[in-house]
């Protein structure tokens, strides 16, 4: 968002550079429309079709975009080709490969999910050292004769489009060798793996579903915290710590524990009640939530936060994952409907960035996030408990009594 935004800010100084953290919620609406396309899709399509064309299809577009020059259509169409690559990659490679090893879904999960944060490690280091080679600082602007934010000269904003059409390139490259890699056959010593899901749940049923809802509301409030520092890590050390390379290496040192966080997590998810291992990422996320502030302070702390949230976060989607697998065991694509949650929450990084903080500040807004994270414990402290298996040697005592 800051290159992006510096890039338009110096084509039109009028340009409110905030305004551009609208492309992730854009992207989060195009990632739902694409699992929707998805859920339905996997009805009748083998999971890893679906990833070729829909990685195809959205490199190619987010290649284009480095072309167009109006802000508004830039923001709609790469926020769009952004988020679809998301949305056509991470559910159908997690059904495959579920399919493919039923027996250890928590270690997949963590394994995909881990892959998922390489990316960022790999692509934010790409960004910046194609587009800021030489890490020029970004200089404070004032938008609207008041408000201070930070964008970067002509030569790192004139570098972003070719920036963007590098990274398209590679991430096609990535995505082919995913592709090759994926089973492209059913598990044999799997009988209940199919080619296509046969619903057991109709639309109506779904909206019905008091757990449909509630894995809903879950990511949305769950989420909330991971992507509002995902989104602004990258804006609040511009203007608290100002040293471009650092905040990168700090952001793929985030990521690269974030996947370790996945494995880690997948593995004690197969071991450990889901509940327990949620509610205290969640309790941990919240003390550093609200002591967040004190990190600005100092380049060895604001790394030190950044990595824990990071970790800790690690734990949220794929506990939620996994409790969308237990409810609706027959049913995959209503978890692709109840990840419409996340909009609620990749909206709020704009509303708070464009409205909110630059009234009450970022120690409040903090806050703010951290009672979100709050309502997300609280969801889950609610789920029910895991059903304890009855040894079969026991089963005759019950019978008895």
């Amino acid at each position: 968002m800051p290159y992006i935004g510096s890039y338009f800010y110096n084509k039109d100084p009028s340009i409110n550079i905030s305004d551009f953290v609208m492309v992730i919620f854009i992207g989060q609406l195009s990632t739902t429309v694409c699992r929707l396309i998805v859920g339905y899709g996997i009805r009748y399509i083998y999971p890893y079709w679906i990833f070729l064309f829909g990685t195809l299809f959205v490199n190619i577009g987010m290649f284009f975009c480095s072309y167009i020059t109006n802000p508004i259509f830039f923001c709609c169409a790469y926020g769009f080709f952004l988020g679809g690559l998301p949305g056509f990659t991470f559910l159908p490679t997690v059904w495959n490969l579920w399919s493919y090893f039923p027996k250890t879904k928590g270690q997949v999960s963590g394994i995909i999910l881990a892959a998922g944060n390489l990316g960022p490690v790999i692509f934010n280091l790409i960004f910046t050292l194609i587009a800021n080679p030489y890490n020029d600082e970004a200089k404070t602007v004032e938008v609207d004769g008041q408000e201070k934010q930070k964008a970067f000269g002509s030569f790192v904003s004139e570098r972003v489009p070719m920036t963007i059409r590098w990274c398209a390139i590679i991430s096609q490259f990535f995505c082919l060798i995913g592709y090759i890699l994926l089973p492209h056959s059913k598990n044999k010593e799997n009988p209940e793996s199919t080619d296509k899901e046969i619903p057991t749940l109709s639309f109506t049923d779904m909206l019905k579903s008091f757990k449909a809802w509630n894995i809903f509301f879950l990511l949305a409030t769950s989420s909330a915290g991971s992507i509002y520092i995902q989104t602004m890590y990258k804006v609040l050390g511009m203007i608290y710590i100002n040293d471009d390379h650092y905040i990168s290496f700090i952001g793929s040192g985030g990521f690269a524990l974030a996947c370790i966080g996945r494995l880690f997590f997948g593995f004690l998810y197969d071991k450990y009640p889901l509940k327990k291992v949620l509610t205290t990422c969640m309790l941990i996320s919240i003390i550093f939530l609200i002591t967040f502030n004190i990190s600005f302070s100092s380049k060895f702390l604001f790394a030190l936060y950044f990595f824990v949230l990071s970790f800790v976060y690690s734990a949220f989607y794929s506990g939620v994952l996994l409790q969308g697998a237990k409810d609706f065991p027959q049913d995959k694509w209503v978890y692709s409907y109840a990840s419409a949650g996340f909009i609620l929450s990749f909206i709020l990084p704009f509303i708070l960035q464009r409205y909110i903080t630059p009234i009450i500040g970022y120690f409040t807004t903090l806050l703010i996030i951290s009672a979100i994270t709050g309502i997300a414990t609280v969801q889950v402290l609610l789920l029910p408990g895991e059903v304890k298996k009855i040894l079969p040697e026991k089963e005759e005592f019950i019978d008895k009594d």
